[in-house]
């Protein structure tokens, strides 16, 4: 009897075990289809795909219901700042979030372009929609203050940038690289994260010239009531580390 029973246990065995790698891939497509219809309702992923394209929106990494409180920050040059970007105010404005850093080139080159996107916005007239508040975010935790404010003002960027000491703006946009910008409407919604424009092909390889202006052309779309022509593109710039307690892909 246990000649015959350990026998047919080990026949079972090789049917088990062919139903495994079975059992296996249906679990990786189905976790695969969960990632894939997840990745294009939220803002967590910042890599192009031909779903941020044609209006679909970033995701609403503002706009949720723990996140939509107002942010009250300080700007280098030592003012407070009261950000509300779902406000219920009929004449809403965009807001602009570009993370900066003082030590990374790209960004730091980035600056003039930035001034004059910024200073587009600032003249741009009445009749192309909502106004346009435009905020620089240091993504540098060590710099000192005074250091930061003293970089920033030799270099004129126009527009103010805000200290992110407690990460309440980096927890909620959850950048990947400085520079990368951020065009928050008018509902609070993301509608466009990622590039300035095309200056950079790749860190190190730098275009003779800019030929898209992807952040101006988000801020005029979205102005215009339209979704920009590409919701996300990948920034290229100074990779940034994930904040303590901050796992990739957290919602």
């Amino acid at each position: 009897m246990r000649g015959a029973s350990g026998h047919r246990e080990r026949s079972r065995r090789p049917q088990a075990a062919g139903r495994l790698p079975a059992l296996v891939a249906v679990v990786t497509l189905v976790a695969l289809a969960t990632v894939g219809v997840a990745g294009r309702a939220t803002a967590d992923d910042p890599a192009d795909s031909a779903g941020a394209r044609g209006g679909n929106a970033v995701g609403t990494a503002v706009a949720a219901t723990d996140d939509a409180a107002p942010i009250d920050a300080v700007d280098l040059d030592g003012r407070r700042r009261r950000i509300d970007a779902a406000s219920d105010d009929a004449d809403r404005s965009l807001t602009v979030f570009v993370f900066l850093s003082t030590s990374c080139p790209i960004s730091n080159a980035a600056l003039p372009r930035l001034r004059a996107v910024a200073e587009k916005c600032a003249t741009a007239p009445p009749d192309a929609g909502p106004p346009v508040r435009f905020f620089g975010v240091l993504a540098d935790e060590r710099i000192t203050t005074d250091a930061a404010a003293a970089h920033f003002r030799d270099r004129g960027p126009g527009f103010p940038v805000l200290r992110d000491d407690r990460r309440a703006l980096r927890d909620r946009l959850r950048p990947t690289h400085v520079p990368e910008a951020f065009v928050v409407d008018a509902a609070g919604r993301v509608a466009y994260r990622g590039a300035i424009d095309d200056a950079f092909e790749a860190v190190g390889r730098r275009r003779l010239a800019v030929t898209r202006e992807w952040l101006a052309d988000a801020i005029a779309a979205v102005r215009a009531g339209r979704p920009p022509e590409r919701a996300v593109v990948p920034p290229v710039g100074c990779r940034r580390a994930p904040a303590p307690g901050q796992g990739a892909g957290r919602a």
